[in-house]
């Protein structure tokens, strides 16, 4: 799981989704559910984080892998990481303190 804290999730979510259809990100894609797959041809659709906005603390993305996956530990740890790298580096005044990524399959994640 993969949890940024704020006080304005929907925003931040709204900033993503924008940033990514005005090409400001070009390593993500969002599908026609929300969801968000790494666009790199090595890792494109292996898995897709789905956001979740937590009341006012918080916005969250839990993984779910393709059905087919055969490395989920190397696709968990690609996406979570790339994902943070994205929000330091677009939205670093959008969440705060910091953003935390466990470090296996919790919550609503599908096992790794």
């Amino acid at each position: 799981m993969l949890t940024f804290p704020t006080t304005r999730p929907q925003a931040l979510l709204n900033s993503l989704s924008k940033a990514i259809r005005d090409d400001d990100i070009t390593t993500w894609t969002e599908d026609s559910e929300g969801d968000f797959t790494h666009k790199a041809v090595q890792w494109r659709s292996r898995a897709w984080l789905r956001p979740e906005v937590v009341s006012a603390t918080s916005l969250r993305f839990t993984i779910i892998f393709r059905e087919n996956e055969s490395d989920r530990r190397a696709v968990y740890s690609f996406y979570h990481g790339h994902m943070i790298e994205t929000f330091i580096n677009h939205f670093p005044n959008d969440f705060k303190p910091n953003a935390q990524a466990t470090p296996n399959a919790s919550g609503k994640d599908d096992a790794i």
